[in-house]
């Protein structure tokens, strides 16, 4: 089986050197579509990634960016202006999927939706030519942005797909209107992730790690995290809206610490050893309705226990390896905050260990991809 991957995924060396730029590319798309491509590989599939780097103005002042091609990898040439880029991108995909078609009829293409110029080019070509097109949505255009010309052109992509791969059911109910083939994927642990559960002293810190936009619910949780003695550092790394009023809201209490960005591979060892991981995002907002949080199954993946509000995105069976806040308000967090330190916590150790060991072992991105190349079989 051959797979074009359509997405701004880069190789790892690439991202590192973007990286080190003042302004950073986001962490959380490039890993998820890298276990997507890693899984793929490892069940031998021959997998060919059509990338755009995901770079702008603010990233890199380079109005021309030619890239040399990696393995597996094929770089979209970038001319960094606002629209020309994406126009050109479009033109390019299409015919660089136009190409992929004509010398291999069988060849699919797999496109993450969000990155929207080259999905869509690549999508217009599939149906032009009746092509499978897998389209993963992540999450709903008009739920990320207010841009309508990007949600516009977002849904387009996603309605030139001749089939998806969704994140929860809820999604499929909202979007695939046509009742096209589809499987629900919620996430993917790193098979290569450590499988042990952190046996040394542990920090006296509940970290989060994530954005700081208001509906993931951080500066309700930490109001509720200020107002209780508790012997123990709430330590936030991420950007946001809450960014600057955290900033200030940390001068005034010690054992809240805001650390910014780092990159992924300096957070895990962090996650591990931490006493706490939580997740408070708001469970009415819509986001949270169609979207498996991505950190959810990295945070089970560390064995550390994780708390996280009770959103409809989480399937039942993650159910007894979470430990739910009663809701997600200011009260709601406090009121478990001290039922959960008053736990005996070798008990919560007990239950995030066997969640390190069902992320790690049942929905590792070697075995969740398995069933991917499943579904697409099934589709010829």
């Amino acid at each position: 089986m051959k797979i074009n991957f359509i997405s701004n995924l880069i190789s790892e060396e690439l991202f590192k050197k973007l990286y080190t730029l003042p302004i950073k590319p986001g962490q959380q798309v490039q890993k998820f579509n890298k276990l997507i491509v890693k899984g793929l590989l490892a069940n031998g599939v021959n997998v060919k990634c059509f990338s755009s780097p995901p770079v702008s103005k603010q990233i890199i002042k380079n109005t021309f960016l030619k890239l040399n091609n990696e393995a597996n990898f094929n770089y979209s040439t970038i001319i960094n202006i606002p629209i020309i880029k994406d126009f050109i991108l479009l033109i390019s995909s299409y015919l660089k999927a136009k190409k992929e078609i004509k010398n291999d009829t069988n060849t699919i293409f797999m496109c993450d939706v969000l990155s929207v110029p080259n999905t869509l080019g690549t999508s217009l070509a599939c149906k032009k030519h009746n092509r499978i097109c897998i389209g993963i949505i992540t999450d709903l255009p008009e739920l990320i942005t207010s841009n309508k010309l990007y949600i516009n052109l977002c849904n387009r992509a996603i309605k030139n797909c001749s089939s998806y791969i969704f994140l929860a059911e809820t999604m499929n109910k909202r979007i695939n209107k046509d009742k096209k083939p589809y499987i629900v994927i919620e996430g993917f642990a790193d098979v290569d992730a450590d499988s042990s559960q952190y046996i040394g002293k542990r920090d006296k810190s509940i970290i989060y790690a994530g954005s700081l936009d208001y509906v993931n619910g951080i500066k309700e949780f930490t109001s509720a995290f200020s107002s209780l003695n508790l012997n123990l550092t709430l330590d936030i790394y991420g950007v946001g809206e809450y960014e600057q009023e955290l900033i200030e809201y940390s001068k005034k209490h010690s054992n809240i610490r805001f650390h910014g960005i780092i990159h992924n591979s300096e957070l895990i060892p962090l996650l591990r050893k931490a006493k706490f991981l939580i997740n408070p995002r708001n469970i009415d907002n819509d986001i949270t309705k169609y979207s498996f949080p991505s950190k959810n199954m990295e945070y089970l993946s560390t064995g550390t226990p994780f708390i996280s509000t009770k959103i409809l995105s989480i399937p039942k069976e993650y159910d007894n390896y979470i430990n739910y806040f009663k809701s997600d308000t200011i009260n709601g967090f406090k009121e478990t905050l001290k039922i959960i330190i008053e736990t005996d916590y070798c008990l919560l150790l007990d239950k995030a260990s066997k969640g390190q060991k069902f992320v790690l072992n049942e929905k590792n991105n070697v075995n969740q991809t398995k069933k991917i190349i499943s579904f697409i079989n099934n589709l010829k």
